[in-house]
C-alpha cells in the first residue's frame, strides 16, 4: 500500500493534485471523511487549518484567473 503524504495547510485546487500524489478520487473521499474542506469553490485545505482572513485571500488567489479582479 502506498502511502501518501498528508493533505497540504495551504490552499489547493484540483490542478495541483498530481504534484501532492493524489487523485480526484482521493479529493473525493477526504471530502467524505471530513479531512478536507472547500474554502471557495473549487479551493480546498486541510480539515484543521484555522479559517482566517488570510487563508481565504490566499484561496481566490488561487481560484481567480488571471484577467479577473478581486
Amino acid at each position: 500500500m502506498e502511502v501518501r503524504p498528508p493533505w497540504p495547510d495551504h490552499p489547493f485546487t484540483r490542478a495541483d493534485l498530481p504534484g501532492l500524489r493524489r487523485c480526484e478520487s482521493d479529493l473525493r473521499r477526504a471530502q467524505r471523511r471530513g479531512e478536507i474542506r472547500a474554502v471557495v469553490r473549487g479551493v480546498f485545505v486541510s480539515a484543521d487549518v484555522p479559517d482566517s482572513i488570510e487563508l481565504r485571500a490566499a484561496a481566490v488567489a488561487g481560484a481567480a484567473r488571471p484577467q479577473q479582479v478581486v
